[in-house]
């Protein structure tokens, strides 16, 4: 299945200070999940869902191996299972951000997901 439209560029809404300085104050807040949440979809362009949901060893792999990784894994619906590969290339902040988001990953967690949680408690 071929994708119909595929971001190319960074996002515009912020920009990379004003995301650091959004992480930062979530740190100090104690909500390091919710400050890689927030760089995992600032340097990817992933949807809420892709970011809380992302295999988090596998595109670490990824990154390593091609310099791209494949978002895939509760990717936005309408296909009915079938997914097509949405390959981003991967950059120094990216691999922050994913060091950072394997970094705050509950113990026993392959995402940002406690064992425990659910998706909808991660969302509140």
């Amino acid at each position: 299945m071929r994708r119909t439209s595929v971001r190319r560029s960074v996002p515009q809404g912020q920009d990379r200070e004003h995301v650091k300085w959004i992480v930062d104050v979530l740190c100090e807040h104690k909500m390091p999940r919710a400050a890689a949440l927030t760089q995992l979809a600032r340097t990817t362009g992933m949807r809420l869902r892709e970011a809380i949901l992302a295999d988090l060893p596998r595109l670490q792999r990824e990154a390593e191996q091609f310099g791209e990784i494949n978002i895939q894994d509760s990717t936005k619906g309408g296909r009915g299972r079938a997914s097509a590969p949405r390959w981003i290339t991967v950059d120094e902040h990216t691999r922050d951000a994913l060091r950072f988001a394997e970094h705050v990953s509950p113990d026993g967690s392959r995402n940002l997901l406690a064992p425990s949680e659910s998706y909808l408690d991660m969302q509140r």
